[in-house]
């Protein structure tokens, strides 16, 4: 894809659920041919903007959808580490 990686991601922001594990945000951002994408974020409990978490990014299989990553993100976020969890082309909503 030929996009400006500089340009803002349009992110925003669905809902948030936090939990004792983790919080779990649904958002959507400008996909690089101009679409909508759906994504999770899965912060491990305690991760801030000063107290960072290493992340992952975890894509559904075909047919799939991000939702179904969910509890692998959850126990990742058990682990410490941060989740991203975004709907591949031609699944789920897109």
């Amino acid at each position: 894809y030929n996009y400006d990686a500089k340009a803002p991601l349009g992110d925003k922001l669905i809902s948030e659920q936090p939990s004792f594990v983790a919080t779990t945000k649904k958002f959507t951002l400008q996909g690089a041919q101009g679409d909508t994408v759906p994504a999770y974020i899965v912060l491990p409990s305690g991760a801030s903007e000063t107290n960072k978490a290493p992340a992952v990014v975890l894509l559904h299989g075909k047919g799939g959808r991000a939702e179904e990553m969910l509890v692998a993100a959850q126990f990742l976020a058990t682990r410490g580490y941060a989740s991203v969890l975004p709907e591949i082309v031609g699944h789920g909503t897109r």
